[in-house]
């Protein structure tokens, strides 16, 4: 296992905050070991790791903060800003510096402030039988949906669910966008004590300090149910506890 300093070379996105590349990750243990290490390392802020496909998340990313102007300077004051992030006296018309990163985060949350879990479950997410089957073996084995390089990013928030400012993700019409990620990580955190933990091109993990007992992993199921309309399947919702009763983490599908 390697962890170095990300470089622009590494990623198609500007880099506004720490952010480090891990390589040689064989199993979500090794992962764990690593959060659990760097949380102590920076206390007061936020780790979010990339999930599957690097690549396409980092694509999908940029098309998003796009779509939503998350990087729009509009309104914010720049007085502070690095010099580095203008030319000429004009700001470069997208972030580039750490000094930036109150821009994102704010645009972030003024976006997110009407996005609720009704709204993710309105986008209309379905699971046929073989998608259900695909989330039951990544929760068995998280290491399927781990890519080859891994991104972590260390954000200066302090409330877990924003770490997504940093990598939103969500750009395609019929999956999450990054708001409804949001109001996801917001609702397993607030109703059953789940962190956000990382984001990839079709994925987002969460962890949890224990397994669920059985009364909080009754709700969440349901929750889960309503979230791709499994209501009447009984047998996927029985599928969804066993994940919910003997795992402390949980990784879901945010696309079609």
């Amino acid at each position: 296992m390697k962890i170095d300093r990300l470089t622009h070379a590494d990623t198609r996105n500007e880099i506004i905050c720490d952010a480090f590349l891990l390589t040689g990750i064989e199993t979500f243990a090794q992962l764990v070991a690593v959060h659990d290490d760097h949380a102590r390392r920076f206390p007061g802020q936020s780790l979010l790791f990339s999930l599957d496909d690097f690549g396409q998340a980092a694509y999908t990313c940029s098309h998003a903060i796009m779509t939503h102007d998350l990087d729009d300077t509009d309104g914010h004051d720049l007085s502070l800003v690095d010099p580095a992030a203008f030319e000429d006296g004009e700001h470069l018309g997208y972030l580039s510096t750490p000094s930036e990163f109150f821009i994102r985060r704010d645009n972030f949350i003024a976006k997110s402030a009407n996005a609720g879990f009704e709204d993710a479950c309105a986008r209309g997410l379905r699971l046929d039988d073989e998608e259900l089957d695909e989330i039951l073996g990544v929760n068995a084995a998280p290491e399927l949906v781990l890519d080859d390089r891994i991104v972590m990013w260390v954000v200066p928030v302090s409330k877990q669910p924003l770490a997504l400012c940093a990598f939103p993700n969500g750009y395609f019409s019929a999956d999450l966008n990054p708001f409804e990620n949001y109001a996801l990580a917001v609702r397993l955190q607030e109703r059953y004590g789940y962190a956000l933990f990382g984001i990839g091109a079709s994925w987002i993990g969460f962890r949890r300090h224990a397994p669920l007992d059985r009364q909080a992993a009754l709700a969440l199921a349901d929750d889960i149910g309503r979230l791709y309309h499994l209501e009447g399947r009984g047998e996927s919702a029985a599928k969804i506890m066993d994940i919910l009763e003997h795992r402390d983490w949980l990784f879901l599908r945010y696309t079609e």
